[in-house]
């Protein structure tokens, strides 16, 4: 009797653990991505030099950059299959640029997707300010 409650509890378990995943797992990707975002502005501002982030929405990636006389890619975060990088909204080449002030050069957002079409939206305000909407 008592291994027969353990084995419900445990496939209760196992099914909602699988319900839960890819919302985590988009939560997880959006964190991340924005503490990039501030990491490149404070980057900008540390160093007095335009830094940003680059989207490559087919590659479902995006690279941080240090826009200087010769540009140079910092690191590039390919995202898991279970999210996705939806679209990116305006932003010039799917870029998120950050002066020396920590502003950007113009705002827009970005739209990530789960397995399940759950969305996060990251905006990025044109005084740098990043807010995600759920």
């Amino acid at each position: 009797m008592a291994i027969s409650i353990m084995a419900i509890l445990f496939a209760v378990f196992i099914s909602s653990t699988n319900f839960f995943q890819p919302r985590a797992k988009l939560s997880s990707v959006a964190r991340d991505l924005i503490t990039d975002i501030r990491y490149a502005q404070q980057l900008a501002v540390n160093e007095q030099v335009e830094y940003g982030i680059s989207f490559l929405v087919s590659e479902n990636k995006y690279q941080l950059w240090r826009f200087s006389e010769i540009p140079q890619q910092i690191f590039e975060k390919i995202l898991s299959q279970e999210v996705q990088i939806n679209q990116v909204l305006g932003l010039t080449d799917n870029q998120v640029r950050f002066n020396a002030y920590g502003a950007v050069t113009e705002d827009g957002s970005v739209y990530l997707i789960n397995s399940k079409s759950e969305t996060k939206i990251i905006e990025i305000r044109p005084s740098g300010f990043v807010k995600l909407h759920e």
